[in-house]
């Protein structure tokens, strides 16, 4: 073989097949016993199923959890205020566009008034 065959033949890259390429599938041990993890630091964490549904029960994983001071803004919901303040903007405009309309449809009418 010439240099020129070699280079239009490629190099197939190796690839695995089957399960293991499914990502639900990486971090779960094989009897879906034991979960691992990766924090961003690079620390490798390992839950047990247990662990993790204890987990859901506890107090802390609530939101907000129970005892969290308040700090306007912060800990409050936020996004339920700006929510009111839309309403109320959407509201307003609803009601002026409502206005305008009432009044092009009075002045339409004075146009076409019948004797």
């Amino acid at each position: 073989m010439t240099q020129n065959n070699i280079k239009k033949l490629g190099i197939k890259i190796p690839t695995r097949g089957g399960d293991l390429q499914l990502p639900e599938y990486l971090s779960i041990s094989e009897g879906g016993t034991t979960i691992f993890g990766t924090t961003p630091g690079g620390t490798q964490v390992t839950y047990s199923r247990e662990q993790l549904l204890s987990y859901a029960k506890s107090p802390l994983s609530k939101s907000p959890p129970t005892g969290m001071s308040f700090i306007q803004g912060i800990t409050n919901n936020v996004e339920e205020e700006e929510n009111e303040e839309i309403k109320i903007k959407k509201q307003k405009s609803l009601e002026i566009k409502d206005n305008q309309f009432l009044e092009e449809e009075a002045q339409e009418t004075t146009f076409f008034l019948m004797d």
